[in-house]
Parts: C-alpha cells; sequence; structure tokens
C-alpha cells in the first residue's frame, strides 16, 4: 500500500509539472509566435480588398441582404426577394454586419474571413502547444499561415474560411471534453458543428467521426455514460443545423425567396443533394458548366475539361500533390504523413491512449477523411481545400517534433531527412508547370533544400542538427510562402480563388481555354455604367430593374444599384422558379419590362473584343453553338419582345459594347 501510494505521488508530481512547463511561456515563444502572427496579418490583410469582392454572386448576396431584415433572414440573393443564395446564411450575416459597421466595400466583406484566417493560425498554435508544446505550436500555426489555399481563401468572399475557424473552435471543445470527460463541452463541440452546418452545410459533417471516435475511447466514463453523451451530443447537432433549414421549410413558399440551386423548393433537398452527394457523385460538374454557358458569352465555348480537371485535376490518390492542386495543399504533404507514420509511442502498449495519442487520433482522422473525399470527390473548387489545412498543418508538426525528439536512433535520424527529401521532390512536381516563369527562383531553393536534407543524415553535432534542420524547414515553407504571397501581391481577382502565379500562364495543354475564362471572369467584374443608368431612368414604377437567366449577369447590377435584379435560373440558370405562363404574368402586370439575355455565338463575332476574338479562334471556340436555356424564358423574350438598340444604352465608342441584348417586355407580344 505504501508503494502504491509513492507511486501515485510521483506520477501526481510528474503531471504537475507537466502542466506547469505547458503554461510556462518563454520570451523567444512570444516573440517566434508574434512573428508567425505578423506574417499572417500581412499575407490575409495586405491591400485587402484591392482586387475587388472576388465572387460577385456572395458579394449580391449581401449586398441584398443588407437591404431588409426579410431578405436577411432567408439569405436572399436579390433585394427583392425572388430567389436565395445556394449556401446557408450563418457566413453572410456575419459579412452583412461588417458591411453595416464599415461601410459595403470589398474591404468590409472580406474582412470577416481575413481575420477568421489569423485567428485561425493563433487557435491551432494553442491547440497544438497544449498536446506536444511550443515548438510544436509554432510549427503548426507557420505552416498554417503561410498555406497557399488558406491565405487566397482568406481574401475572398467565399464562406470556407469562417468554416474552418468554427471546426477548430469545435475541436478545441471536444479536446477538453474527451480529457474531462465534460459532457458541457460535448455539447458545444455539437453546437459549434451545427453553426458549421449553417455555414457551408455537410461539409462541417467531414471532422464529427474524428471528435465523436475522441471521446468515445478517451474520455474517463463508462461506455454505457460515454454512450448517453455522444447521443444528447447527436440531438444538439441535429438541432443547431437544422433550425434555420426548418425554419425556411416551414415558412409558406410565398412568404420567402425560391430556395436557389435546389429542385423542390427545399433548404433540406440543398443540403442533401446539391451541397451534398452532387458534390461528390459528379452531377456538380454539368451545373457548372451549365452556369459557365449561361451567363458568360466566351467562356461557354470551353470544353469541359477546362471547367473540371484544369482547376482540380482528375480523381485518384496522388491528386492532392499533383498539378494544379499540388500548388495549393500539397507542397507539404509528405511532412504531414510523416505525422501519421513517424510518430513515436511512449510506451509499448497503445491502450489506453496518452495525451499525444489522443492528439495523432483527432487530427490524423480529420486529415485521412477529408484527404480521401477530396481525392475521390469529381468536382470542387480548389478553395474547398482549406478546411484540410489545420490538419495537414497538425500533422506536419507533431511528426517532427516527435521524430526529432526521437532521433537518437540511426533508423530515426534517417527517418526526417528522406521525408524532408521527399517533400522537396513533390513541390517539384507540383511547381514543374511554372519553371518556365519562375525557375530561376525555383530551382536554386529546391536544390539548397536537398543539400541541407542530406546534411541531416550524417551524424553531427545536436547544435550544428538543430541549426541544419531549421534551414531545411525555412527552405521547405519558402515555396509555400512564395505560392501564398503572389496573389497578394498581384492585381488579381478571382471568383474561385487559387495560390501561387496566374494559371493561364502555364505552359499546359489548358493555357487558352484558362486565358479565355480568367479575361471573362475579370470583365465581368465591372458592370457596364451606361446600361445600368439606362435602366434606372428607365425603370419607373417597374418592381426589378431587370431580368436574367442567371446570377452571372444579375450580380454585377445588384452590387451597383442596390436594386432587385430577378435572376430566373438562379446561380447556375438551371432552376425552375416560374413557368412560362408565369413569367409572361410577371410582364404585363409591370413587375419586369426588361431583360438582359446574352448573345449567341454568332451575334458575339460583330461585338466581341479582337483580342478575345483571336483566343477564341485559336481555341476554335466560334464552333460552339447555342446556349443553355432550360427553362425556355430566353426563346419566350426572343419572340414576345423589342431588343433595345446597342445606340439607347452604350454611347461610348471608344470600348466594345457588352456581349449581351437588352430587351423590353412592356408591350410583349401575346
Amino acid at each position: 500500500m505504501e508503494i502504491q501510494d509513492a507511486v501515485d505521488g510521483v506520477v501526481d508530481g510528474v503531471v504537475e509539472r507537466q502542466v506547469a512547463e505547458r503554461w510556462r511561456v518563454t520570451l523567444w515563444e512570444v516573440v517566434a509566435m508574434l512573428l508567425v502572427l505578423l506574417v499572417s496579418l500581412f499575407l490575409n490583410f495586405y491591400h485587402l480588398g484591392q482586387d475587388g469582392y472576388g465572387n460577385l454572386y456572395y458579394a449580391a448576396t449581401i449586398k441584398s441582404m443588407s437591404e431588409s431584415w426579410h431578405t436577411f433572414f432567408f439569405a436572399a440573393f436579390d433585394p427583392g426577394g425572388f430567389i436565395s443564395v445556394d449556401k446557408p446564411p450563418v457566413s453572410f450575416w456575419l459579412q452583412v454586419g461588417s458591411a453595416k459597421l464599415f461601410g459595403f466595400s470589398p474591404w468590409s466583406l472580406l474582412f470577416p474571413q481575413a481575420l477568421a484566417g489569423v485567428l485561425s493560425v493563433a487557435l491551432l498554435g494553442y491547440l497544438l502547444r497544449r498536446r506536444f508544446g511550443p515548438v510544436a505550436g509554432l510549427l503548426a500555426a507557420a505552416t498554417l499561415a503561410v498555406t497557399p489555399v488558406s491565405i487566397v481563401t482568406n481574401r475572398n468572399t467565399t464562406m470556407d474560411s469562417l468554416l474552418t475557424l468554427v471546426l477548430l473552435l469545435a475541436a478545441w471543445a471536444a479536446m477538453v471534453a474527451a480529457e474531462k470527460g465534460s459532457l458541457r463541452l460535448l455539447l458545444v463541440s455539437a453546437a459549434l458543428i451545427g453553426i458549421g452546418f449553417n455555414i457551408k452545410m455537410l461539409e462541417a459533417y467531414l471532422v464529427v467521426p474524428a471528435f465523436a471516435l475522441l471521446y468515445w475511447f478517451t474520455a474517463p466514463h463508462p461506455a454505457r455514460k460515454r454512450l448517453w453523451h455522444l447521443l444528447y451530443a447527436t440531438v444538439v447537432l441535429v438541432v443547431v443545423s437544422l433550425w434555420w433549414v426548418m425554419a425556411v421549410d416551414l415558412t409558406p413558399a410565398a412568404q420567402r425567396p425560391f430556395v436557389g440551386s435546389s429542385s423542390t423548393n427545399s433548404e433540406l433537398q440543398l443540403a442533401l443533394v446539391y451541397n451534398g452527394v452532387m458534390r461528390y457523385a459528379g452531377s456538380f460538374h454539368d451545373i457548372v458548366t451549365a452556369h459557365a454557358k449561361a451567363t458568360q458569352a466566351i467562356a461557354k465555348a470551353l470544353p469541359a475539361f477546362a471547367l473540371d480537371n484544369a482547376f482540380v485535376g482528375n480523381p485518384g490518390l496522388l491528386r492532392l500533390v499533383s498539378p494544379p492542386l499540388g500548388g495549393q495543399i500539397g507542397l507539404l504533404l509528405p511532412l504531414s504523413v510523416l505525422g501519421l507514420i513517424g510518430i513515436r509511442w511512449d510506451k509499448p502498449s497503445l491502450w489506453p491512449l496518452n495525451r499525444q495519442q489522443q492528439g495523432l487520433a483527432l487530427w490524423g482522422i480529420w486529415f485521412l477523411i477529408q484527404f480521401t473525399f477530396f481525392c475521390a470527390a469529381a468536382f470542387y473548387h480548389p478553395h474547398y481545400l482549406v478546411v484540410i489545412a489545420p490538419a495537414q498543418s497538425a500533422l506536419l508538426a507533431m511528426g517532427i517534433v516527435t521524430i526529432w525528439r526521437d532521433g537518437r536512433s540511426r533508423y530515426r535520424r534517417w527517418f526526417l531527412p528522406v521525408v524532408l527529401l521527399l517533400t522537396i521532390a513533390v513541390q517539384m512536381v507540383s511547381l514543374q508547370p511554372y519553371f518556365s516563369i519562375g525557375g530561376a527562383l525555383l530551382m536554386p531553393v529546391l536544390c539548397a533544400g536537398v543539400v541541407a536534407s542530406l546534411l541531416l543524415c550524417w551524424y553531427i553535432r545536436p547544435v550544428y542538427r538543430r541549426v541544419v534542420l531549421g534551414l531545411v524547414l525555412c527552405l521547405v515553407l519558402i515555396m509555400p510562402t512564395i505560392w501564398s504571397a503572389i496573389p497578394v501581391l498581384e492585381d488579381r481577382n478571382d471568383v474561385f480563388p487559387y495560390g501561387g502565379p496566374d494559371m493561364s500562364l502555364t505552359q499546359s495543354a489548358h493555357d487558352t481555354h484558362l486565358e479565355v475564362l480568367t479575361m471573362q471572369v475579370e470583365a465581368d467584374e465591372q458592370p457596364d455604367a451606361q446600361l445600368i443608368t439606362y435602366l434606372v431612368q428607365q425603370q419607373g414604377r417597374t418592381r426589378y430593374l431587370a431580368a436574367t437567366l442567371d446570377a452571372g449577369l444579375a450580380s454585377p447590377i445588384i452590387i451597383a444599384t442596390g436594386r432587385p435584379v430577378m435572376a430566373l435560373g438562379g446561380y447556375s440558370g438551371t432552376d425552375r422558379v416560374v413557368t412560362i405562363a408565369q413569367f409572361e404574368q410577371l410582364t404585363t402586370s409591370g413587375s419586369v419590362r426588361f431583360f438582359l439575355l446574352p448573345l449567341s455565338s454568332q451575334e458575339e463575332e460583330t461585338r466581341i473584343d479582337p483580342a478575345v476574338t483571336s483566343l477564341l479562334e485559336n481555341t476554335e471556340a466560334l464552333n460552339v453553338a447555342g446556349q443553355v436555356d432550360p427553362t425556355g424564358e430566353a426563346n419566350w423574350v426572343r419572340s414576345h419582345c423589342r431588343v433595345v438598340p446597342v445606340s439607347q444604352w452604350h454611347h461610348n465608342t471608344q470600348s466594345a459594347a457588352p456581349l449581351l441584348d437588352v430587351y423590353d417586355c412592356s408591350n410583349a407580344a401575346p
């Protein structure tokens, strides 16, 4: 008994000493973390808003939601409340608040995401410090701070950065709940994931298995009690996730906007299908292609691969380390895998899990689930990858710190340099398309990393090994830092953000297609001022300033005027909101007068800019005819409405008129 008491006393003393050391903050750590946060602040806030609103669809939604409480609650895309945006409202609510506080501008709309990016860096550093010490915390924070996909997403109107911050907060609550067996913190974690659902729906649920398994296997309670706790958390998760969805679906359809991008006018169907299985199964690609064809008179000529594989590559195990996604998230992927396969177990038995093993379980499951999803999903945009960045950064820090501490054996001494060399090789492969424009910078940095990594393979004094390791890590982080800084320093406005140089500059098979798409996206940023002036002057008592097939043409006009513009087909132009008869009634009742239609491919030839014409001829784009009109409104407008001469709404002979026609339906023929 006395021996047992002595052992317990020693264990308690060790635990207390470890806790004290964990919370002891040294000057070097404070200085290092401040430097990391300064880098994060610079990359996230430098010239924030210099390149415009980014995603005009979301910017127009924020503008509309700021016009009334009705549009605010229902996340209406247009001020008239005709149709809602295809995402839940929480991130937009924060952006509306920022716009009200600072005024509606690109900076105010981007501020919440940029702030979320900096806070995510600080929070991840704290979480890693709790389990693995200050060096791991600094490494994780520094890695996330320079991850390209994280930076470009933080500087865009998309909501993924806010989702990442909320999931990190949920991770903190889940980790502490598992340590203490706290039901309250477990419920907090579930509620935060529910809030994440109301930011980007089912994407927030990708972390649920990691949190649930962590609590089930590590909480200090009997199995029956752990099960009840998880059931309570499930109830909270469902309630917090679905309260807004059910509030919308239970509201009579006539008293709210149509649910955009849904086929049944239901937020639940939107969450499960459009923002759920379609992202994985592949039908979403058809929607994106249709949207491009319906809204962009030039981009509609692009082949499918230019809108799909050119930005995210083909599904496969190496997808995240191959161009083009390699430059977004894959530059440090081998070092992250190090945290999964090379971590040292503190004791021969793997059960029960110690604190470091618990951290490995949480971040490892988070990483593996999302890695599998993004390797296999048929289509998504590059900035979706930001949610995997915290787990990747955490595993990188865990692996390096753990292997370094146990580097006395020959196996461990060789393992880290080999992984570093593999990381440099991956960077060479991922960045190879850009060697033609930046080889003078890329090759020396990568070669220096190879030399420094090889030095670690030989036995040298520990103090020198630390210096060499620090040098290698700096060299390995240089390329992600450059890829993060390029969009910050360039005058580039990306609807779907990505790190590194402009993709249209790469020497690849998709060059011309990407350049055409980039030019069209940039052209859509600023609406034609003369057209808007004409529409405003002619609006009179008409409820809607104009109608369009989709959100592509409507978004810049809503941003510029704050007036209702009817996007009949929603985001993609494929929603069936009204029938032809109902639309005809809208024109005869005076709700809609003007309709904006993109030109057909034959009409474009007489109005298109010569530089773009040359590109289109090179890609045989002019041979692609037809235009998406799934609901038939375009044909009805062409048959029953009068074309307004271009000279009435575009007087500037120095610039080409927009690639669209304006139809006046005030006296539509029956």
